[in-house]
């Protein structure tokens, strides 16, 4: 099969067809998620750390929230209201389970038409009844040439196996292609850590916090996350 051009649903597609044990997976939407200055209303304190995040974020391309925990480094005044609501951006995901027959008609496909941003889950229904998760994985750096090398490198030090990696817009995903048990799951996000911000610690974070893994497969900004390499690790 030829993978130039496909997107997350064609790959999932492939995987699930190549694999027998693969009864169904889970899909879910991303639930509105209000933003900081939206959950709380800032004060002349607040407003500066927020902003000196910003600038963080932009100056060192890191993720927002390493920006804005960085912004209160060596400060004699800081806010406890932002730390306080740091726990409140997780948002608890309701996941919809698909049959292996609907995802092979293309159910899948359709989903990502949507207007909605969905994602698909990790976690899987085997005809063994184990518990069993695809090896999914969200990257933070650019995307360019060097970039690409790095996160090549990364994937091989983690020893992910075969997969796939996508260009998701502004940076990389990975799909493996074989399934993992929930604890070799959990070693490899804490082994992902050790990788930040290369690999989003956010997400991370949010994944160990749900003991499964999501990527979006529906359109961000107009794009696709699309195929860019086979990896064999």
């Amino acid at each position: 099969m030829k993978f130039d051009k496909k997107n997350t649903c064609d790959l999932v597609n492939y995987i699930v067809k190549n694999c027998d044990n693969i009864k169904g997976i889970y899909i879910h939407s991303y639930p509105d998620a209000q933003q900081l200055q939206e959950r709380i209303s800032f004060n002349k304190l607040e407003r500066r750390h927020y902003t000196n995040a910003l600038k963080l974020r932009d100056e060192h391309n890191v993720p927002f929230w390493d920006a804005l925990m960085l912004s209160f480094y060596n400060k004699k005044e800081f806010s406890s209201e932002i730390l306080n609501n740091v726990l409140t951006t997780h948002a608890k995901r309701i996941l919809e389970n698909m049959a292996r027959e609907d995802i092979l008609n293309g159910k899948l496909a359709k989903f990502s038409k949507s207007a909605d941003n969905y994602a698909i889950n990790s976690r899987v229904e085997t005809y063994d009844n184990k518990v069993r998760h695809l090896l999914l994985l969200d990257f933070h750096i650019p995307v360019s040439e060097g970039n690409q090398e790095v996160v090549e490198i990364v994937l091989k030090n983690l020893e992910v196996g075969a997969g796939f990696l996508l260009v998701s817009g502004k940076s990389y995903h990975f799909l493996g292609r074989d399934l993992i048990s929930p604890a070799a799951l959990t070693r490899f996000l804490g082994k992902c850590l050790f990788f930040s911000p290369i690999i989003d610690k956010s997400w991370i974070g949010h994944q160990l916090i749900d003991r499964s893994c999501s990527l979006r497969f529906t359109k961000k900004n107009g794009v696709f996350p699309v195929f860019r390499k086979l990896i064999e690790c």
